[in-house]
């Protein structure tokens, strides 16, 4: 009892020291402002969330019987792992290669925040290749994606991302849970092979995260790999490794995840991220696509797809 009452005091302290050390004085009271916020109106703006749900019930779309073991295993684990290749969705090889020619660029890059780790391709690629855009638009995603959110969908970013091999163990390389909706989904596409020394996706189930999170008492802060030993048994730690082309359901918002530190090679892989049209806190979700972009891509969208890119209004 007393290794785990100091466990929740040095996760609090990390996560103090966390802010301090990152945040502006702007930033921090704006954190502060939204902490206060989620204490307050958490309870209140969740049961808004449940009745939305129940009045969605008789709109959702219908779900293909090859697209029901994802909803099932992501509402269930957590996570869903198939190959690209059995998801039958259009273009879905197209984009992998896409994706795939942007790496040299990528893997010339320095980590695109100070001390990072990660690389960020530049959102002018989705002009080059504006099916990266519009895979993540395709009806069958969305319909899955608004089956599993249970009301109408925001898609709020797509990014292809290089997870460097610099040995750096903070931020979304600890163990977190996602907190800008009551639900939210993703969908990463491996770009190249990824082992356990690969830097994988790591998660822990979902029944043992909702037991995790009471025990830790969680907050949104990151939790450092040594306390989160305490609360879950290393043995739940799933790794999700796979091939070029592994594709993962997800969703972050109920299920502790973090990318694993790469040991042996870079992980490069295009990320997918969906939440509800009307999230719990925007404040936590800046803009995945510039109003630029998103103008010039609009006349080829359908009402469906231009509700859920244009959220915000």
């Amino acid at each position: 009892m007393l290794t785990l009452r100091r466990d929740h005091l040095d996760l609090k302290l990390a996560q103090l020291s966390h802010h301090l050390k990152r945040r502006t004085a702007r930033q921090w009271i704006e954190s502060a402002r939204n902490r206060s916020k989620r204490t307050l109106f958490d309870q209140i703006l969740r049961r808004s969330y449940r009745q939305w749900v129940k009045r969605h019930r008789a709109d959702l779309p219908s779900l293909p019987a090859a697209a029901r073991p994802i909803l099932r295993d992501v509402e269930t684990e957590g996570v869903h792992i198939a190959s690209a290749g059995s998801l039958n969705l259009p273009f879905t090889d197209e984009i992998i290669l896409s994706a795939i020619s942007l790496l040299p660029r990528l893997a010339q890059s320095h980590a695109t925040l100070p001390g990072g780790f990660r690389v960020f391709a530049d959102h002018a690629c989705l002009k080059t290749f504006p099916r990266l855009f519009l895979w993540g638009l395709n009806d069958t995603v969305l319909d899955l994606v608004e089956n599993y959110l249970g009301v109408p969908v925001g898609y709020h970013s797509v990014d292809v991302i290089r997870s460097i091999n610099n040995g750096l163990s903070h931020g979304p390389r600890m163990w977190h849970i996602d907190g800008e909706d009551h639900r939210t989904f993703r969908i990463i596409i491996y770009l190249n092979d990824v082992d356990r020394d690969s830097g994988p996706f790591e998660y822990i189930p979902r029944p043992i995260s909702d037991a995790a999170r009471r025990a830790l008492r969680y907050s949104q802060e990151y939790v450092p790999e040594r306390i989160m030993s305490n609360f879950v048994d290393v043995d739940h730690w799933k790794a999700c490794t796979g091939q070029r082309g592994t594709v993962i359901f997800t969703d972050p918002a109920n299920v502790f995840h973090r990318g694993k530190v790469p040991k042996n090679q870079e992980r490069f892989a295009i990320f997918y991220s969906y939440h509800s049209a009307k999230p719990m806190y925007p404040c936590y979700l800046p803009p995945g696509f510039s109003p630029e972009f998103l103008a010039s891509m609009a006349g080829q969208l359908s009402e469906r797809q231009r509700t859920c890119v244009f959220w915000p209004n």
